[in-house]
């Protein structure tokens, strides 16, 4: 009722969902809704956005990548693909009072680029050291920033949300 309230294009929906349950069972138990046409004259009298606001009542977990299907079409790809990480730019803005902080998304790995980056700066093999945080692990990185801070090398901390309340210390 709030689609047609929002848009006659949408007037009968909600009855045709009631009488056509099969078709539109189909979009709602589909791991991909997005390729599943709209029952009857839905697939042909809605345009893509009016599909969309479909789909974000009938599976609201599906709707970012609707969205990004949605912009990625009329925008253009670049609008929801990220830009390429710049490291060395990154770097120049860091100091030794303002440290890299690297915020991943599941799967991202940056390592093998970080220390290819400190071997092209000087500071590959000994003057970098990598720990993996977790339970116990706060101690042993203390004594790595210490020397780091002596030494004049890097120190790469690695799961840091698996040591929050080792954070303030840090």
């Amino acid at each position: 009722t709030r689609l047609t309230e929002l848009n006659t294009s949408f007037t009968g929906l909600r009855q045709h969902v009631a009488a056509n349950e099969a078709g539109w069972k189909k979009i709602y138990d589909s791991t991909e809704p997005l390729d599943v046409p709209m029952p009857d004259k839905w697939e042909t009298s809605t345009t893509q956005f009016q599909k969309m606001m479909i789909i974000r009542c009938l599976r609201p977990d599906k709707i970012t990548p609707y969205v990004q299907n949605f912009v990625k079409t009329n925008l253009g790809a670049k609008f929801v693909e990220s830009p390429p990480f710049d490291l060395p730019g990154s770097f120049s803005d860091s100091s030794n009072v303002i440290p890299l902080v690297f915020v991943l998304s599941p799967g991202a790995d940056p390592l093998v680029a970080l220390m290819k980056f400190a071997d092209d700066q000087g500071f590959g093999g000994a003057k970098l050291s990598s720990l993996s945080l977790g339970q116990g692990q706060g101690p042993i990185a203390v004594k790595m920033l210490e020397n780091a801070i002596k030494q004049g090398t890097w120190v790469v901390l690695q799961n840091c949300h698996l040591s929050v309340s080792w954070m303030p210390t840090l």
